[in-house]
């Protein structure tokens, strides 16, 4: 089957649920078969009850979200951040211990948000163990056999003293990110 996607951006305001079915109702109008929904920190999990309700998706309304995509013949894929952008993640102190910055190091400041860098630490075993179980909690009401994990503008990327000290022993930057791949 030829995938036709169409994104929606749920990462950066969080939208009704009735908003989110109208752009589901055109996206099929207009031929699409399936909606890739960028989330970032946008569902609130077991493991992430702190989150904004305010901001973010209980996993009973994103599972509203996806029956509805399915309703309509159509695949509904989440898109995941688990390098850069973990910004709207460090906001919340339970989670800022796991940016590459949260040693003090300085980075870029480009982005910066809450003192610390929107790039994770992947030195930090405590960040894939974070992402590892946050991914798996949301993806569990996505049927899809599709998963887009983002790694775009990590900028601060290995930039922390546990870091250095892993490319000092002989790893290189490329190295832990293949890793982290």
């Amino acid at each position: 089957m030829e995938l036709r996607i169409l994104q929606i951006d749920l990462a950066r305001q969080k939208e009704t649920v009735d908003f989110v079915k109208s752009y589901v109702d055109l996206a099929f109008k207009y031929g699409y078969n399936a909606i890739l929904i960028y989330l970032e920190n946008a569902v609130r999990t077991l493991s992430t009850e702190f989150f904004s309700e305010d901001e973010t998706y209980s996993l009973d309304e994103m599972k509203e979200i996806v029956s509805y995509i399915e309703s309509k013949s159509m695949i509904a894929i989440p898109a995941f951040e688990n390098l850069g952008h973990l910004e709207k993640f460090f906001l919340y102190p339970e989670l800022k211990h796991l940016s590459e910055t949260a040693d003090g190091s300085i980075g870029r400041g480009y982005d910066t948000i809450n003192g610390v860098s929107s790039c994770g630490c992947v030195s930090n075993k405590a960040l894939y163990e974070f992402m590892d179980n946050y991914i798996k909690e949301v993806i569990s009401v996505f049927p899809s056999k599709y998963v887009h994990m983002g790694l775009d503008e990590p900028f601060d990327f290995a930039i922390c003293k546990k870091c250095k000290e892993v490319i000092k022993k002989g790893k290189t930057k490329a190295d832990l990110f293949y890793e982290h791949i």
